[in-house]
């Protein structure tokens, strides 16, 4: 099939490709098909506090982390207000 242009490239579907997977494929050959470990409660627990850990502090770190976006635009628009208000009161004196 010829494809004439990047565009018309870049919407054509991806085929499923071995070496792709091959990361993925690799690791779970290599590992044992039975584990004996043993996991005591204080690792149940430690877990349990990392995710109520990410629950809480992940809102606040998205909020953070977009707020600096946020302060930027609006010291953006103060700055042009500023500018827009400073060139209109000099056109009034003059």
């Amino acid at each position: 099939m010829y494809i004439s242009t990047e565009k018309e490239k870049r919407l054509q579907p991806n085929k499923f490709k071995l070496g792709n997977y091959l990361w993925i494929l690799i690791p779970l050959c290599l590992a044992p098909a039975l584990s004996y470990a043993y996991l005591d409660p204080g690792t149940g627990s430690y877990l349990i506090q990392v995710l109520i850990g990410v629950l809480l502090a992940g809102p606040f770190a998205i909020k953070k982390f977009f707020g600096q976006f946020t302060q930027r635009g609006k010291a953006k628009k103060e700055a042009m207000e500023m500018k827009k208000g400073k060139a209109s009161e000099q056109t009034n004196t003059d």
